[in-house]
């Protein structure tokens, strides 16, 4: 017993076998089964498996349950590393998903295969190296790498998920193993493959767990990323609305059913933005969120930036000890003392101020170490955002030391901007308009180099507004908090109007232009998906109570 024991430790340390990139690898997938298909899961699958495994070596092993749709014949002819196994119609399987991972594993066993992965059809890589580090993990001594599944820990011990599950043969056949196998005994839950789990826990055997690493989600199990490498859908072919603990409402069951059709529809029609919006990375006005030293709310003073600070604050931008009330700003200018103290310096030192932006600026190299600190101060595990004016006219020189730097931009009718600065600045309009095109031809150089959101401010209708910011959120990498957003904004946040028919003909051309490249609310984008079904869970949610 004691030697048993100690031969459990050794190779809970040591490699059970040390991968050479001619070994084989077996991907092991089952098609259908007692859920309907939707979505044609088993191409998406198939399609990523082949775009993302650079391993040279490897089989991927069907077993279709489906075997009256002609589309997974065809599709498996068209790949030369698929061999393809098809259910009998007249033999009734004991576990629709089980027994046929064990069938499979038996004949990429006779393949000589040293390593077997399994793969649930709705689950699917992101990254080329999904393989190859799933394989290092056991080379490093785990029993088992793959997607750590514990959102219902309360309910079901935490285990790695079927969804993509990769072990080595020594492992299965050291201990007998069987993919077959769906319970042992104990008063415990166990699902698919979650005996693996527990016989290596057993046998203090190392786990390497891809644990769900998304930053924004659209529900707590479905729709998740896991250890950057896989993305699994969950229950995306299910007709069954609940998950274990939850209430079996009407309420529960028909968000979950809706939830899973917009990701349903996310996944195909938009799976690269849909992917990057889950993981808060780079979208289409190229600012990649999660791994961003600071994002950049810029505008003419007085042109909206505050309330679209507040916006963004509400879909989970940081921007730290901020101002949140003044007599000029109701909900306070979003602004760090310490950055407006730092750029006002540099102005002066350069013979200028907010209100008259010197022709050249020249940064000293103690701007630069107070800029540096003032980014470090930011928590490293949240986006983090700057809000202040003057930053357009010091931006550039904080990108030339920076480069991990994203931007978003508010503008506002010229008269409207004027009319504020002339009531909290005593600023003529003449000056005001002439300050509204200085400021707004270095947003509009700005935007021509690096393509970021610019938003209208205007609250003549809140919720347009509201769409735009909360769409324009969602491309950046945000999560919008559609709640909060709404009673952030107010009607009252836009004091001045005037004459708004009327663009003076200094600003018309900036003004075109700003127009031109304003970001729109657009119904075709997967972004609209997105807050279309936020919306509709709002209102759900508020008729359910």
């Amino acid at each position: 017993m004691f030697a048993m024991r100690l031969r459990d430790k050794l190779l809970s340390i040591l490699p059970l076998y040390r991968p050479l990139k001619n070994d084989l690898v077996g991907i092991l997938i089952v098609n259908g089964g007692k859920d309907p298909q939707e979505g044609k899961w088993l191409g998406l699958c198939l399609g990523k498996v082949m775009e993302h495994t650079k391993w040279p070596n490897y089989r991927i092993y069907i077993w279709n349950n489906n075997i009256e749709d002609s589309f997974v014949r065809e599709l498996v002819k068209r790949n030369p590393h698929v061999q393809l196994f098809q259910a009998n119609p007249r033999k009734r399987l004991g576990h629709v998903h089980a027994v046929p991972l064990q069938k499979l594993y038996k004949i990429a066993r006779k393949d000589n295969v040293k390593y077997v992965v399994a793969f649930d059809t709705d689950a699917f890589p992101i990254r080329d190296n999904w393989l190859t580090h799933l394989i290092q993990q056991l080379n490093k001594g785990a029993a088992i790498a793959g997607v750590w599944r514990d959102e219902l820990k309360k309910y079901i011990d935490p285990y790695i998920h079927a969804s993509c599950l990769c072990t080595s043969v020594d492992f299965i056949d050291r201990y007998g193993l069987r993919f077959d196998k769906v319970d042992i005994e104990s008063d415990r839950k166990l699902d698919t493959l979650g005996y693996f789990t527990e016989i290596a826990k057993q046998k203090e055997r190392r786990l390497s767990k891809l644990k769900r690493s998304n930053i924004n989600q659209l529900h707590y199990i479905m729709g998740g990323i896991y250890g950057d490498l896989i993305y699994h859908h969950s229950a995306g072919s299910r007709k069954r609305g609940y998950f274990w603990g939850e209430p079996k409402t009407d309420y529960i069951g028909k968000r979950n059913i809706r939830i899973k059709q917009a990701l349903n529809r996310l996944v195909f029609q938009y799976n690269e933005q849909f992917i990057n919006w889950v993981l808060a990375k780079k979208q289409s006005y190229g600012i990649g969120l999660r791994n961003e030293k600071m994002i950049f709310i810029l505008g003419m003073h007085r042109s909206g930036t505050s309330c679209l600070a507040g916006c963004l604050e509400a879909c989970g931008l940081f921007l730290g000890n901020v101002s949140k009330s003044n007599i000029h700003n109701l909900k306070g200018n979003q602004e760090l003392r310490e950055v407006i103290l730092l750029h006002d310096r540099i102005l002066k030192k350069n013979r200028g101020s907010w209100d008259n932006p010197p022709d050249e600026i020249k940064i000293a190299t103690r701007d630069k170490i107070d800029f540096q600190r003032i980014c470090n101060a930011f928590p490293d595990n949240v986006v983090r955002g700057i809000k202040d004016p003057r930053s357009l006219l010091l931006v550039e020189h904080w990108l030339a030391m920076e480069r991990n730097i994203g931007f978003v931009a508010s503008y506002r009718h010229p008269l409207s901007v004027a009319s504020s600065l002339e009531k909290r600045n005593n600023m003529s309009i003449e000056n005001s308009l002439e300050l509204w095109n200085i400021y707004n031809q270095k947003l509009l150089t700005l935007h021509q180099k690096y393509r970021f959101p610019i938003v209208k401010f205007d609250l003549e209708d809140p919720d347009l507004y509201l769409e735009v910011v909360a769409q324009a959120a969602i491309e950046l990498g945000l999560n919008p908090d559609l709640e909060r957003m709404s009673k952030f904004i107010s009607q009252e946040l836009e004091h001045e109007k005037r004459n708004l028919d009327t663009i003076p003909d200094s600003c018309l051309e900036i003004y075109n232009c700003l127009e031109a490249n304003k970001f729109k609310s657009s119904r075709d984008t997967y972004s609209f998906e997105i807050l279309n079904l936020k919306k509709d869970l709002l209102k759900m949610e508020k008729n359910s109570i």
